[in-house]
C-alpha cells in the first residue's frame, strides 16, 4: 500500500515483548528500506521519536496508546494500523477507549488475533468496535442480546449460532485454523540485557 500511496505512515501496537525482538526485527529484515522506531520508554523519549520525520512506521505497546494518545492524533501522516493480539481489547477499559479513539482516526486499521473468542462470542464486541465499528451496534447490552440468551439475571448462554455471529462483526477477515497451520515458525533466542 505503501508503493502505491495508499497509506502514509504505520502505526503498529503490539505486546511489550515483541516491539523489537520480533516486529522492529522483522521489519528490518523484510523492508531493509523502511525506517521504524519502538515508542517505548518516558513521554519525552516516545514524542522525540514520533516526531522525527525519517521513520515510516512507529512500533507501540498496547498501553503506550494511553501515554502518548493526544499526540498520535495530532500526526495526520500515521493513517494506517496494525494491532497484534486485538483480543487485548476484549473488554471495556481506558486503553480500549484510548485504542477506539485512534483506529477511528485511520484510513486503514488490522487486528491480529489468535484468539478473539477466549470466553464468550461477545468477546469479540470491544474488537469490533476497534476495527469494524460500523458492524456492531453502538452498545453492548444491544449486542450481547443478539448473541446470547438469558438465563436468569446474571447469567446469558450463547445461542446456536453466536459463533458464526460473532465473527461475522469481524469481516473481512482471514482465518487459519490450528488444523490448517502445517508448519511451526523457528525458535527463537533472545538476548536481555539486565542492569
Amino acid at each position: 500500500l505503501r508503493k502505491v500511496n495508499r497509506i502514509g505512515k504505520l502505526l503498529v501496537v503490539a505486546p511489550l515483548s515483541t516491539l523489537k525482538f520480533t516486529w522492529q526485527r522483522e521489519l528490518f529484515e523484510l523492508f531493509p528500506d523502511v525506517k521504524s522506531a519502538v515508542l517505548h520508554g518516558t513521554k519525552k523519549q516516545r514524542l522525540a521519536l514520533l516526531c522525527d520525520p525519517s521513520y515510516d512506521i512507529f512500533i507501540i505497546n498496547h498501553d503506550g496508546i494511553k501515554v502518548i494518545e493526544e499526540e498520535l492524533k495530532k500526526h495526520p501522516e500515521i493513517d494506517a494500523v496494525a494491532i497484534d493480539e486485538l483480543a487485548v481489547y476484549r473488554n471495556k477499559s481506558d486503553r480500549t477507549k484510548a485504542m477506539k479513539g485512534i483506529a477511528a482516526a485511520m484510513k486503514w486499521s488490522w487486528g491480529m488475533s489468535g484468539s478473539p473468542i477466549p470466553h464468550s462470542p461477545t468477546d469479540v464486541f470491544h474488537q469490533a468496535g476497534i476495527i469494524t465499528p460500523d458492524r456492531v451496534p453502538k452498545y453492548f447490552g444491544q449486542f450481547r442480546d443478539q448473541l446470547m440468551l438469558k438465563i436468569n439475571g446474571f447469567k446469558y448462554i450463547p445461542k446456536d449460532d453466536a459463533v458464526e455471529r460473532a465473527f461475522a462483526v469481524m469481516q473481512p477477515a482471514v482465518r487459519f485454523t490450528i488444523d490448517e497451520v502445517v508448519e511451526l515458525p523457528e525458535c527463537i533466542e533472545r538476548t536481555i540485557d539486565v542492569e
